[in-house]
């Protein structure tokens, strides 16, 4: 049951240049540092590390206990991002990351690249 997930949420944003998903493909999306260059392999792997907590949830010995925990942490993750001034979620809060749309956003790997 969680080798699917790891694969598609881990494993994958891991490999593909700027913490890309399937999903982040398909939409045109990347994840990048707060600071606006490209987000480090770590910052990448906690980001997507947060958004597995869910599988790992479901894990939970009893299956109404495994879903109310999955609930409340998805309403908790809804409020942060209405609430933040940012309108980031949990995930990028903790990871220092930002998701941003891909075609229209300029980032580079460092300051040096930047200023070149």
């Amino acid at each position: 049951r969680l080798l699917p997930p790891a694969i598609f949420l881990l494993l994958i944003p891991l490999l593909i240049r700027d913490g890309k998903s399937i999903g982040r493909l398909l939409s045109g999306s990347a994840v990048i540092d707060k600071g606006g260059y490209c987000a480090k392999k770590y910052r990448i792997l906690i980001h997507q590390g947060v958004l597995y907590l869910p599988w790992l949830l479901g894990l939970l010995p009893s299956d109404i206990l495994a879903l109310s925990s999955i609930v409340l942490l998805y309403m908790v993750d809804f409020l942060v991002n209405n609430a933040s001034k940012s309108k980031r979620s949990i995930h990028e809060l903790i990871a220092g990351t930002i998701t941003v749309n891909d075609y229209d956003s300029q980032y580079f790997k460092s300051k040096e690249e930047m200023e070149e």
